[in-house]
């Protein structure tokens, strides 16, 4: 009996940004990539050594995908701070913008991570 092992192809973003109360952080990816997630640790310090949970603040996260120039927002694209969710969806992003809509109380840093598979 042959066993088939599917190689999966994914591709990982890392990048941090002091929180402000209005901060945004636009990350340039892959637009080869058609599944993302989105997901978001807080932290106290700008080494990011010290991850902390947020009182409160909420975060919203909008795609510019390859197949348009205008910034559209994702299902579940928002994300409370003092319960992060992921956040995914299906597209071919040139970028992925997180925005800080509401201050994030608690937190001065946040280390974005994106995701994408081809699965």
């Amino acid at each position: 009996m042959a066993v088939e092992k599917k190689l999966r192809q994914v591709s990982v973003y890392f990048e941090s940004i002091e929180l402000t109360g209005t901060a945004e952080l636009t990350m340039d990816v892959d637009f080869n990539f058609p599944h993302w997630f989105v997901g978001v640790t807080f932290f106290s310090d700008a080494e990011l050594t010290t991850p902390v949970t947020p009182a409160s603040g909420t975060l919203d996260v909008t795609v510019l995908t390859a197949m348009s120039d205008v910034v559209q927002g994702i299902d579940n694209g928002t994300i409370a701070a003092a319960t992060p969710t992921l956040a995914s969806f299906d597209g071919n992003p040139d970028q992925i913008i997180v925005t800080e809509t509401v201050g994030v109380v608690g937190a001065n840093f946040m280390l974005v991570k994106a995701v994408g598979n081809m699965a």
